[in-house]
């Protein structure tokens, strides 16, 4: 539960957002009391990327794919707007449409190609309602301008290239080939690595020295941020830079190499259990340029996607024996581990043929979901079960009862695993002692004497 309050004297425009920070979908409720009503407004606003390019480093006149992304955060529908992105350095507009309302809470995008002849920075721009005809409560005039974005690219002379080939090894053709070539998938339950071939060519009229750079490996954010990878990743050239490249046209112009990027924590081969790479997109930048002029270079960004290994392992202990006399509980344990690679949720139900009372964990429910389990972390969970009370001689002492508790995965239902056990009724040894009288009054243990006649 969240709870946020405002003071008073604190009057104005509020705007809540909801957010889930959990792996699975949630349903919530919200309550809001205030002297106010709501505001039907609409608001478009960039979001975090909302302007990109195929790569930050292009080469001078090379045909790159841009496109723009934004959200209408208020609840109402806009009215028609226009978008425009623009290159503010040269002053040409790249891109410039009209579009009709978007309905709250959606999202719109655009994407187009186009390429720079320039060399040097270029500072790109992406405006929403251009005209200013949405009437908003953040724009050019009012509240925080979020209808504006900006991003900086650097287009590079031609003089080098890099080129990722196929995975099937050969040069990709167009560029929908040059696309797939930079993004591996790798089945971490098969692979820990993944290669790369590399062709770099000196496209220049001149012999070159060319240089070569391999950024460390870093895990690409939802947001589009850079993290450093959990797991501690490698990477191998098989040649090592510099290169001296012949002019374009001669019989030393280009170089194929081979890069290799490996996660060095996972370990297929180790026991019990195999250590899976940690799941994700992960990226490294390369860098190729004259060391005679380093402002001639080219920059490719290569993607490395680690897939999702759902596993889940489960055992029970102190299973044995396991019996207890009517009206008492009977206490064993349900181990769960996840063998996979990413963060799981699991839920683990019990019960017996004849509803026996079951309570899991500290409470008295007879299911709990568990709190994300990480790569080979496992939990133990106490499970109670209650021997009914003796009424009319039920239970009998002997009696068992079969106990069938079922794992399942949260988010992958098709994954579960079922436990079983038994538990049985222990004899019950319990009396008690009463006086009764001769007409068959038991005097009890507050009983007042009573008089009897004795014949002796």
């Amino acid at each position: 539960m969240e709870r946020v309050k405002f003071g008073s004297t604190q009057s104005g425009n509020w705007t809540i957002q909801v957010s889930n920070a959990g792996g699975n979908s949630q349903d919530y409720a919200i309550v809001i009391t205030a002297m106010g009503n709501e505001n039907p407004v609409s608001d478009l606003a960039t979001v975090s990327s909302s302007l990109w390019v195929s790569t930050n480093e292009p080469l001078e006149s090379e045909t790159l794919i841009i496109g723009a992304n934004w959200v209408n955060q208020a609840p109402s529908t806009t009215a028609p707007y226009d978008v425009k992105v623009e290159d503010l350095t040269t002053g040409v507009i790249l891109y410039n449409v009209s579009k009709n309302g978007l309905a709250g809470g959606s999202s719109d995008s655009l994407v187009f190609t186009h390429a720079f002849t320039p060399t040097g920075f270029h500072d790109l721009r992406l405006t929403l309602d251009v005209y200013d005809t949405v009437d908003e409560p953040n724009d050019f005039t009012t509240g925080v301008n979020n209808n504006v974005f900006n991003l900086q690219i650097n287009v590079s002379a031609i003089g080098v290239r890099i080129t990722p080939f196929t995975e099937a090894g050969s040069p990709p053709v167009d560029e929908t080939e040059l696309a797939a070539a930079k993004v591996r998938h790798i089945d971490p339950s098969l692979d820990d690595s993944i290669t790369f071939r590399l062709k770099i060519a000196n496209e220049g009229t001149s012999n070159e020295s060319i240089n070569f750079r391999v950024t460390p490996v870093q895990l690409l954010r939802d947001d589009g941020m850079l993290d450093p990878p959990a797991d501690d990743w490698l990477k191998f050239l098989s040649i090592q830079p510099f290169y001296q490249l012949d002019a374009m046209g001669g019989g030393n112009s280009e170089i194929v190499l081979d890069l290799t990027l490996r996660d060095d924590t996972a370990d297929l081969g180790a026991t019990p259990y195999p250590l899976y790479a940690l799941p994700g997109t992960y990226v490294v930048d390369l860098t190729a340029w004259y060391r005679s002029s380093p402002v001639v270079s080219h920059t490719v960004r290569l993607t490395i996607i680690v897939d999702d290994i759902d596993g889940m392992i489960t055992s029970l202990a102190g299973v044995s024996g396991l019996t207890a006399v009517p009206g008492e509980e009977a206490t064993f344990s349900v181990s769960v581990m996840n063998p996979g690679n990413s963060p799981s949720v699991y839920n683990i139900s019990c019960e017996t043929p004849n509803r026996w009372t079951m309570s899991l964990g500290d409470g008295n429910s007879s299911s709990i979901t568990l709190e994300p389990l990480a790569r080979l972390q496992y939990l133990s969970v106490a499970v109670r079960v209650m021997v009914p009370p003796m009424s009319g001689g039920e239970p009998a002492a002997g009696i068992v009862e079969d106990i069938t508790c079922i794992t399942s995965h949260v988010t992958n239902p098709a994954l579960t695993q079922s436990d079983s056990s038994t538990v049985t009724v222990a004899v019950l040894e319990e009396f008690g002692t009463d006086l009764y009288s001769s007409t068959g009054v038991p005097v009890g243990a507050a009983g007042n004497a009573l008089d009897e006649a004795v014949n002796n």
